[in-house]
């Protein structure tokens, strides 16, 4: 079945000549499918390097892992858009942390639309599974000329949900998530992190830098980066003035990964033998440019 035909079922007078499709990937600095998974993905998707979506509508995908494979995040409605003055790094997106474009750290105008998701789609976001081999990198295209390319391949039971855990060393987990994790209580997420000790490593993703940290006693892991997902900065000196520089929503530009675990009995000294042992092979002290104080 063709997506357009399941979705004039419900909005018949839904026209392809009036939407814009926005195939929505990675963009160099932000995951779409982490940012959905969230309930943030209206908000991303307003903000826009170009003047891409001048249609009365949107139909959005989200690109998954699987070849030509794409997410339905729902069709919106366009209610205008203001252009607003970019500021390098990003500093014009503080406020909520979005980077539209790969391009972004560079000064140039940038675009604020306003837009509602149509509540005739909300049951199919998030299930529908919709095969279409993308033309090239293109993010934007004149929908009616791809209608019968877009396929719907899976109407899922349920809406697409954060997946099971990994596994220590497969993961790369951005603080957006890491909320959506620990918040929700994930019992595959919780029952791993809290089981191990370890030593974990924060990157910035704005600049490269990193902080290295280490994790024991009562709830492993999983205890301590409840911390970082409460805080933003979980009381590191370095990290504490970097989020009072640049603001609390700075945090989401963190990414969390662990490179080591250990028995959740082990010793502290032993996991901080461990953590020292890290700082010295990725030079993540003050005094290499990283964001650890020692």
């Amino acid at each position: 079945m063709k997506l357009f035909d399941v979705l004039k079922i419900k909005f018949p007078t839904l026209k392809a000549e009036e939407c814009k499709l926005h195939l929505a990937g990675w963009n160099g600095r932000d995951d779409p499918l982490d940012i959905f998974l969230c309930g943030e993905f209206a908000a991303w998707q307003n903000w826009q390097g170009n003047r891409n979506f001048e249609r009365p509508f949107i139909v959005s995908l989200i690109k998954l892992e699987s070849q030509s494979q794409w997410l339905f995040a729902g069709v919106f409605s366009t209610h205008g858009c203001n252009s607003v003055e970019a500021q390098q790094d990003q500093r014009w997106t503080k406020t909520i942390g979005y980077s539209p474009t790969p391009d972004s750290h560079i000064i140039k105008p940038a675009f604020l639309y306003e837009t509602k998701a149509l509540p005739e789609f909300a049951e199919l976001t998030g299930r529908l599974i919709i095969g279409f081999d993308r033309p090239g990198r293109q993010s934007y295209l004149k929908t009616e000329n791809w209608v019968e390319q877009l396929n719907v391949n899976e109407l899922r039971s349920r809406p697409l949900e954060v997946e099971e855990f990994p596994g220590f060393l497969k993961f790369l987990l951005p603080k957006r998530k890491l909320d959506l994790i620990l918040g929700e209580e994930i019992e595959s997420w919780k029952s791993a992190l809290s089981s191990v000790a370890g030593v974990y490593l924060i990157t910035d993703t704005n600049t490269g830098r990193h902080y290295v940290g280490s994790a024991y006693g009562k709830d492993g892991i999983w205890g301590r980066w409840k911390t970082y997902s409460e805080t933003g900065h979980g009381y590191d000196k370095i990290l504490q003035e970097l989020l009072k520089n640049e603001g609390a929503s700075y945090a989401n530009d963190f990414q969390f990964a662990i490179l080591e675990i250990v028995d959740s009995s082990a010793k502290q000294e032993d996991v901080i033998d461990r953590e020292t042992h890290w700082k010295n092979v990725l030079c993540s002290r003050k005094s290499h440019g990283g964001y650890n104080a020692n």
